[in-house]
């Protein structure tokens, strides 16, 4: 009877050094496990850092191209305006009317942005790194560029085609000075309000004017996407 006690006491502590060590075990991998959750942790937000970096970049730059084409947008109507202005003087000089029209050609037009920081965090999938609301609102902020962008280019494929419609019209031997297909002289047609030429060409900078005046609107709700953005990301940063 007293061997058996002694065997089961024996049992006995080896039994609890046996849940010890399990449990020294469990705790050990649980601290590793929690180690290895720290560290991703922190490499993955070191990855995000480096995007909310690279995308707030971006949206700035964005920004200064905006307000580069304003500038020349803003340019471009103060010159139309002058020429209309030319137009309704009746003492206005031939030649300034000539200059004004001449000074009115200049092409309009928009760099395309390449959402490069955006592409390549779409790409790698590490924009699941951000929560979802976030997540969503940069997915709505970059489609709406893409829809702001499609609009520019409809606006100015349509004064494109008016532009078209007017050469068309127009023998450059008007510009030129020179005489008409049909080798009949050419009445300097800048000169000449009720001339064809004359009338397509005003009309083809009221619409110029026009389409500029509503890509203007188009980069104030961009401008206002864009400063929106960058105070969502610049809160993240670190």
């Amino acid at each position: 009877m007293r061997y058996e006690g002694i065997d089961k006491d024996k049992m006995l502590r080896y039994f609890k050094y046996a849940l010890v060590e399990i449990g020294l075990v469990v705790i050990g991998i649980l601290i590793a496990f929690q180690v290895d959750n720290a560290n991703e942790h922190r490499k993955n937000e070191e990855i995000k850092q480096v995007y909310l970096k690279s995308l707030i970049e971006e949206l700035n730059n964005s920004l200064e191209i905006y307000n580069h084409f304003r500038t020349v947008y803003a340019e471009r109507i103060a010159g139309y305006n002058l020429l209309f202005e030319v137009i309704n003087d009746p003492n206005a000089h031939p030649d300034s009317i000539k200059k004004a029209l001449n000074d009115s050609y200049q092409d309009i037009g928009i760099v395309e942005q390449i959402p490069t920081a955006f592409q390549e965090l779409l790409n790698s999938n590490n924009l699941q790194l951000f929560d979802k609301e976030l997540r969503d609102k940069i997915l709505t902020y970059y489609n709406g560029v893409q829809r702001t962008l499609n609009t520019i280019s409809i606006l100015l494929d349509e004064a494109r085609d008016f532009r078209l419609k007017w050469y068309q019209n127009i023998d450059l031997a008007y510009m030129k000075g020179m005489k008409t297909k049909e080798g009949s002289s050419v009445m300097n047609w800048q000169r000449n309000h009720d001339s064809p030429q004359f009338i397509l060409a005003t009309n083809f900078i009221a619409t110029r004017k026009i389409v500029i005046e509503k890509i203007l609107i188009e980069f104030d709700e961009q401008e206002k996407a864009i400063n929106a953005m960058i105070v969502e990301l610049e809160k993240l940063q670190k």
